[in-house]
């Protein structure tokens, strides 16, 4: 296990946009070392996010959840990564331009967006892991209350 977290601290090291390809080698390394190493899961899998695997990120953030699923990190980064998929629905459905997606408060409507209401609720679970039990209550209310408003 100290080998494996030598590799992960050279990981978030190399988590530089010019050095991710590193980063991802470390993290697998670590990985290889400690199959049960949740902290390199959810590292790679945020390098992955980076890079635009978006598959396999969600692989090794799942695995991260389920080997410690009291560490709030990997569900931030999930929920970080869903957010961008969402945001993306968003940009493809032609409702927002891309220089838009900053300044954005509320959930777009997505209606016809087959994927949308799926990814909202997963997005919701991950607030709920993170976030203190009222808070995510409220935010995660919020969220479907804006999905019923708009009519999804």
């Amino acid at each position: 296990r100290e080998k494996a977290a030598m590799l992960v601290r050279m990981g978030a090291l190399d988590d530089r946009p010019a050095y991710l390809r590193d980063a991802e080698r470390a993290y697998a390394r670590a990985i290889e070392q400690d199959g049960e190493f949740a902290e390199a899961c959810t590292g790679r899998g945020r390098v992955l996010a980076e890079l635009g695997d978006v598959a396999r990120a969600h692989e090794d953030l799942a695995r991260a959840i389920r080997l410690r699923p009291e560490d709030t990190e990997a569900y931030r980064a999930r929920l970080m990564l869903r957010s961008e998929e969402y945001e993306s629905l968003w940009t493809r459905a032609g409702r927002v331009k891309d220089s838009d997606i900053g300044s954005i408060t509320t959930l777009p409507d997505l209606t016809g967006v087959p994927e949308a209401e799926t990814l909202r609720a997963a997005i919701a679970e991950d607030i709920r892991a993170v976030l203190a039990p009222e808070a995510a209550q409220r935010l995660a209310a919020l969220i479907l209350q804006t999905a019923a408003h708009h009519g999804e």
